[in-house]
């Protein structure tokens, strides 16, 4: 059954610095007593695999985004860099092509380099073409990746991460849903759906809970609030 799990924390303060690098792991007794207490049904092992595979998604976009790595941005600047690449080889080309110039440009060219430079022996050789194409695949690679939704990364991957655990839950039959509070001193009890992201969070290192129940005044009326705006999203 494993370790007890720690206590539900409260209000996001300050930034939580990551340990190294993890898949999050949940434990039997989460599935088959806190969940299924909260959900009133136990969950089918398709959907709890989904939900761990959405929360090790979400754990690697977190990492990511402590590491300020914007897919979009990202993307941006290898786009420009292999738009270089090809200028560069066009503009080389057409040089070359050039009935004045080059010949002149591959004298230079096929000259020894000054010792010291680099290995190659000559100026833009063929192999020194194919590192170039090498480069430029593995460039072209990266930016597949970071725009393919399948890898690139969220803005808000918490917002994302409780609507995709959502549309499992919808899935299987159940109706995901939060309400905003009136006031702080609205006592209502949270919807189940709330109150399984707040354990789910639970379960996870603490870096990675960012609406977590509070310790002072209303406790569900922050978790709640955003439970509701990533729902809407």
């Amino acid at each position: 059954m494993g370790r007890a799990p720690r206590k539900i924390r409260f209000s996001f303060k300050g930034e939580r610095l990551p340990g190294p690098r993890h898949v999050p792991f949940l434990h039997t007794f989460f599935w088959t007593d806190i969940a299924t207490q909260i959900l009133g049904r136990r969950l089918s092992p398709k959907t709890i695999v989904q939900i761990e595979l959405a929360t090790t998604r979400y754990s690697s976009e977190m990492q990511r985004n402590h590491n300020r790595i914007n897919a979009s941005d990202l993307a941006r600047k290898w786009g420009r860099l292999i738009k270089a690449i090809e200028a560069f080889r066009r503009t080389y080309e057409a040089i070359l092509a050039d009935p004045e110039t080059g010949d002149h440009i591959r004298r230079i060219i096929s000259m020894p380099q000054p010792k010291g430079i680099c290995d190659t022996p000559f100026w833009l050789d063929d192999q020194w073409w194919s590192r170039l194409d090498r480069a430029k695949d593995r460039i072209s690679l990266e930016l597949a990746n970071c725009t393919d939704p399948d890898h690139s990364s969220s803005a808000n991957p918490w917002d994302e991460w409780v609507k995709q655990v959502a549309v499992i839950l919808r899935n299987e039959g159940f109706t995901p849903k939060a309400f905003s509070y009136e006031s702080r001193h609205d006592r209502r009890q949270p919807t189940a759906f709330v109150r399984f992201i707040a354990e789910l969070q639970a379960e996870l290192p603490e870096w990675l809970g960012q609406h977590e129940p509070e310790h002072a005044g209303h406790q569900w009326f922050s978790i709640s609030k955003a439970v509701q705006r990533a729902l809407r999203r």
